[in-house]
C-alpha cells in the first residue's frame, strides 16, 4: 500500500554551478541510509538490509558518482523523478507522478543546491508545494479562494 502523488508543476532545477555539490550532499545522504532509510528487507525477525523506500542503494550511487549532471538526473530518477533532464542551465526535476517514498528526505538533503519550486498533489486532491530558496525547502499547503 502506498499513497500516491505527483508534481503538477516544476521549476525546480539544479544549476549547472551546483551540480558537484549536489552529487557531494547526495552521497552523504546516501551513507545515511542506515539511520535513515525506511525501506528494507527482514528475514528470521531481523532486519537484513536497509534502504530509502524505492531507491535502489548501489544504484543511486553509481550515478552520483559519475559527478555529471547525466548521473545527477539518473540519480533523480532513482528517487522516481523520472523525467528529470539535463538542460543548458542545469538538471531539471520535471515529473514525479508514484508511491510517496523518500523523497522528501533527499529533497532537504539537496535543498542547498536547489532552486524553484514543485507544486504536489496528491491522491486525495491537496495541492502543497516545496519552495527551494537560499539553501533550505519550505513547504506551504495551498488554498483556494474563490472570487466574490
Amino acid at each position: 500500500m502506498g499513497y500516491y502523488v505527483e508534481t503538477r508543476e516544476s521549476t525546480a532545477y539544479v544549476p549547472m554551478d551546483k551540480v558537484a555539490l549536489a552529487c557531494d550532499l547526495g552521497l552523504k545522504l546516501m551513507g545515511q541510509v542506515n539511520e535513515k532509510g525506511r525501506g528494507g528487507s527482514f528475514g528470521g525477525g531481523k532486519k537484513i538490509e536497509v534502504w530509502f523506500s524505492w531507491v535502489d542503494t548501489a544504484s543511486a550511487i553509481s550515478k552520483l558518482e559519475k559527478r555529471t549532471p547525466e548521473g545527477l538526473a539518473e540519480f533523480f530518477a532513482e528517487w522516481s523523478f523520472d523525467d528529470a533532464d539535463v538542460q543548458e542551465d542545469g538538471v531539471h526535476l520535471n515529473w514525479y507522478n508514484s508511491k510517496t517514498g523518500q523523497e522528501e528526505e533527499m529533497l532537504t538533503a539537496l535543498a542547498p543546491a536547489l532552486t524553484g519550486e514543485l507544486i504536489w498533489q496528491g491522491e486525495e486532491g491537496e495541492i502543497w508545494r516545496q519552495k527551494f530558496e537560499q539553501g533550505t525547502v519550505k513547504e506551504q499547503a495551498a488554498s483556494i479562494i474563490f472570487p466574490d
